[in-house]
């Protein structure tokens, strides 16, 4: 619907954005973790996460911000959280 394209839109104009946000909501918004996982620098991945803020127009530290994403995600299909889908199924 409106709402999940309003938050996925930015987001899948840039597939480094796109993954940096998947990766980053599975390692628990961890940003050490999700640079492993990622294979970058910390910087870089701050760096990406600072561009998806401004993409969507909102902070990440807040945390509707971070449930509007996931819950995009999931409607979209590509939650990657598995456990989460269960539990909505």
């Amino acid at each position: 619907g409106d709402l999940v394209s309003r938050w996925l839109d930015p987001v899948l104009e840039n597939e480094l954005v796109y993954e940096t946000l998947l990766a980053y909501l599975q390692n628990d918004l961890d940003v050490g973790r999700t640079s492993r996982v990622l294979k970058l620098h910390p910087n870089s991945t701050r760096y990406r996460l600072t561009r998806l803020e401004k993409a969507v127009g909102a902070p990440l530290r807040r945390p509707s911000t971070i449930a509007a994403l996931h819950l995009a995600l999931l409607a979209h299909g590509s939650g990657g959280d598995r456990e989460v889908e269960a539990q909505l199924a």
